[in-house]
């Protein structure tokens, strides 16, 4: 049975999924962090610099077989915001999370940012990276579903893969489980592989306990009923027995999670504010205390220096919150372009959703940036630079809303 299973998977991805090797090395890329502790002992280099590798690699080898970038206001769009970035690397901490968040970020989040870019030619290599991303995301959907069947926790009772975080699991399911819902929007892609596979990544969602990845999708779906392009027929028969199988099993997905999970999930819910979320709100109150008298910045790695957050040599601290983050180290400036940015990234796939393709990086970029709002710091937040770069960079934006719309059939068929 669990044979068959898998041939259904890969033969989902066969038929429905378009990959090639830089679509692999850039989804490795942005997860590599979440599994290289698990492969150390394996690999005899680094996960993450070897993946950097491959994708820089593949950018080489595309130029050398003649492609260039189509796409120049975008270029200029990347270009320009990460200028409002270098304030904070001028004024960065000596210390020792000062120098790495501005080294990653002038390197490995800087190419996250601008692969897109340097890679899509057309909507094939488009979907191929979002392909790319999604597999690994399944790859860690996975691994959490079976370390919840042989172990049933992990770290503090919660569920994790790969000896990564509890938030990164969470992440990387609800990554599956809105790439899936997308494509299950139209009655013709929702097939029961698919559905099997969205349940199991809303049970390892709920496994992980990570609150902020769950609320994130449920905000992604409720923008999905706003957005041009097709609507579900929710009283199709394949809609109406999907729902019930769901409303149905819930009991059983809750009870399959950890203990440790489901309590912080169900204490989120019923209202009851636990000191993570307080944090993240008097962490932006300081923050907002130092933004206001220094329009320059006080440089990458410095918020917790300025709000006195050390209790030790460790100094690993920062707002949770992309914005205010941004505007703390980096100023006023970086600040409101990174807001700027982030809007036009929106604003872009809002416009190309008609297409699949356009629904897809509008949901993904919406996710990780909510997710970043509330979570992370910006190195930790990778893919939203990811998913920014690949918005402002649609390759078929010249088409217009109206003649995406006539071809929306035939890309949803």
């Amino acid at each position: 049975m669990i044979t068959a299973f898998l041939r259904n998977i890969l033969k989902l991805f066969r038929e429905n999924f378009e990959l090639d090797f830089p679509a692999i090395w850039c989804g490795l890329f942005l997860f590599a962090g979440e599994m290289k502790k698990s492969f150390a002992g394996i690999i005899p280099v680094d996960l993450t610099l070897l993946a950097a590798l491959g994708v820089v690699g593949s950018i080489v080898f595309r130029y050398r077989s003649g492609h260039r970038i189509g796409e120049r206001r975008g270029l200029i769009i990347l270009l320009l915001w990460f200028a409002t970035f270098l304030p904070g690397l001028m004024e960065a901490v000596d210390h020792p999370y000062g120098r790495d968040k501005s080294t990653y970020l002038f390197t490995l989040t800087l190419m996250a940012t601008f692969t897109p870019i340097l890679l899509i030619r057309d909507r094939a290599d488009l979907r191929r990276l979002l392909n790319g991303y999604l597999l690994f995301a399944l790859v860690m959907t996975f691994e959490g579903a079976k370390a919840l069947a042989t172990t049933g926790g992990g770290k503090d009772g919660r569920l994790t893969a790969f000896e990564s975080s509890t938030i990164a699991l969470g992440r990387a399911a609800c990554v599956a489980l809105v790439f899936l819902g997308v494509q299950m929007w139209t009655r013709k892609r929702l097939t029961p592989i698919r559905a099997g596979i969205v349940l199991v990544a809303l049970i390892v969602a709920i496994g992980s306990g990570s609150r902020g990845p769950l609320v994130s999708a449920i905000m992604v779906f409720l923008l999905l009923l706003f957005v041009p392009g097709p609507r579900p027929n929710l009283l199709h028969p394949r809609f109406m027995a999907f729902a019930a199988s769901v409303v149905l099993i819930l009991p059983t997905i809750v009870s399959l999670a950890p203990e440790a999970s489901t309590r912080r999930i169900r204490s989120f819910f019923s209202g009851d504010v636990g000191g993570s979320e307080l944090s993240r709100v008097t962490f932006a109150q300081m923050g907002y205390e130092v933004i206001k008298d220094n329009p320059l910045g006080t440089g990458w790695g410095s918020f917790g220096l300025k709000l006195d957050l050390y209790p030790s040599d460790e100094g690993r601290k920062y707002p949770h919150n992309i914005i205010v983050e941004t505007s703390l180290e980096s100023g006023w400036i970086c600040g409101v372009a990174t807001i700027c940015v982030l809007a036009y990234a929106l604003l872009m796939g809002f416009t190309q959703s008609a297409r699949l393709e356009g629904r897809w990086v509008l949901a993904a970029t919406f996710l990780v940036m909510v997710n970043a709002l509330i979570s992370g710091d910006v190195n930790d937040n990778r893919p939203l630079f990811f998913f920014v770069g690949m918005a402002v960079c649609l390759p078929w934006k010249r088409l217009g809303l109206a003649q995406a719309q006539l071809t929306t059939e035939e890309t949803m068929a």
